[in-house]
């Protein structure tokens, strides 16, 4: 058995309208990984394993590693389960954080845990977590629940400057979303999973969810069940790593829509407070992500919400929706509709901040780069589907960027830099990959 547990928050300093000058932040801010940053307690900045076939958000984190550990002694109610750590890491999102903890399960014997359900709300009421001794003095143990308030103080601590420090305490605005698992068993083992609704998926792979309540918390569990595919698999790797991504955006989403709800936007950066609504709103509205069906998985992550809390899939959309209209109204900008183009190449394109009288050209020139990517895709028959997956998406999130209402000319720059690298290290044809530089900067050249 191999479980990640996820602990997501939101930092609300990221969106408000004015920054302390006794605060810092992880590079989730600055993407350039070329050199190691190291951040107290949250680890030094480190290229995951194969990152190619992964979007820009999850190639890197922070190794926090010497943050976390187990307790030792720790016996689970069978006698049988030696947890034993296989990292801890810091996720630094554009749109939320998140920090993982991998733990195999050692077991004495053939005995393996036949009650998931039983097994996870035991799990996570055990103290099975501990804290780096530099920090927390006191040999203490905290279960998943606890070690999340532990986590918000090492974050709090990690983001504060020693010589400059804030003028006031930011606690109140480090706000934490509810706690996830994701438990990949072996599906030849005889299992039961509660109440949990079941996701199908045409490589074999069976997936299982539900909210485990703990102590009044509402815990989002995932079932992966792995037959005969190693751990290793960049199938089962990818669906643990969208289904992180998932529970991520979800939290962190209704973490926001919450807090507008309770105390409105006051003080807050209405222009990110849009880019990051308009961004989760594209995420929902995508049919495929890491080569899984999108809706399936949404769904499937708000059936037990909807359950409940009269939470559902749909209602997250309506509520962005809503929450942006209001926003567009007041700053003038577009947010959730990038742009529409009506009729032929002298149409109309609407929320795009392009030189005037340049629209045909805009629409001509994003068509040219969308045919250079597909024929680059096409005519390197070495790429995996991974690597082709992970470079269309990459060129995506440039496209959705320049279509956006006000592009800034020097990040759409970086991200064709990000683009160049990523074709560079699977495509030797640097010629074909220059052409399609050019047209990236022909986009960029139309910006007002």
């Amino acid at each position: 058995m191999f479980i990640i547990t996820q602990i997501p928050f939101v930092d609300f300093r990221l969106i408000a309208e004015e920054t302390d000058e006794g605060c810092f932040f992880p590079n989730t801010f600055d993407d350039n990984f070329d050199r190691a940053r190291y951040y107290r307690f949250l680890g030094e900045g480190t290229p995951r394993s194969s990152p190619d076939e992964l979007p820009l958000s999850e190639r890197n984190f922070f190794n926090s590693r010497k943050a976390v550990y187990l307790n030792p002694d720790i016996i689970f109610e069978n006698g049988f389960c030696i947890p034993r750590l296989v990292f801890s890491r810091f996720f630094a999102d554009t749109h939320s954080f998140h920090f993982d903890c991998g733990i195999k399960e050692m077991c004495k014997g053939d005995v393996s845990q036949q009650n998931l359900h039983k097994f996870v709300e035991n799990f996570l009421q055990t103290p099975l977590f501990g804290i780096n001794r530099n920090f927390e003095k006191e040999q203490r143990y905290y279960s998943l629940l606890r070690l999340a308030r532990k986590i918000k103080e090492i974050y709090l601590y990690a983001t504060t400057s020693k010589k400059n420090p804030p003028k006031r305490d930011y606690s109140s605005q480090i706000a934490l979303g509810y706690p996830s698992i994701f438990l990949v068993y072996d599906k030849k083992e005889v299992h039961s999973f509660g109440e949990a609704k079941t996701v199908h998926l045409e490589n074999g792979i069976k997936v299982r969810h539900e909210l485990v309540p703990v102590k009044n918390t509402f815990v989002d569990v995932w079932y992966i069940g792995r037959d005969g595919a190693s751990k290793r698999s960049p199938e089962l790797r990818n669906l643990r790593i969208y289904l992180s991504k998932l529970h991520a955006y979800k939290e962190t989403t209704r973490v926001i829509l919450d807090y507008i709800d309770r105390h409105g936007s006051k003080d807050l950066d209405l222009h990110k407070l849009g880019v990051f609504l308009g961004c989760m709103l594209r995420q929902m509205g995508r049919a495929r992500c890491y080569g899984y069906s999108n809706r399936d998985f949404w769904e499937a992550a708000f059936y037990v919400d909807n359950k409940y809390n009269r939470v559902s899939w749909d209602n997250y959309k309506l509520r962005i929706e809503a929450k942006l209209r209001v926003i567009e109204m007041t700053t003038g900008k577009t947010y959730h509709s990038n742009v529409t183009i009506h009729g032929d190449n002298h149409g109309t394109v609407i929320g795009q901040a392009i030189q005037e009288g340049r629209e045909g050209d805009f629409k001509d020139y994003i068509q040219e780069f969308e045919n250079m990517v597909q024929e680059l895709l096409q005519k390197n028959g070495q790429l995996t589907d991974g690597q082709k997956h992970a470079l269309k998406e990459q060129a995506e999130t440039f496209e959705a960027y320049v279509k956006q209402d006000a592009p800034q000319p020097d990040f759409a720059r970086k991200l064709l830099d990000n683009i160049k690298s990523a074709f560079s290290l699977v495509i030797a044809n640097p010629d074909a990959i220059q052409a399609l530089m050019e047209a990236g900067k022909k986009i960029i050249g139309l910006f007002r």
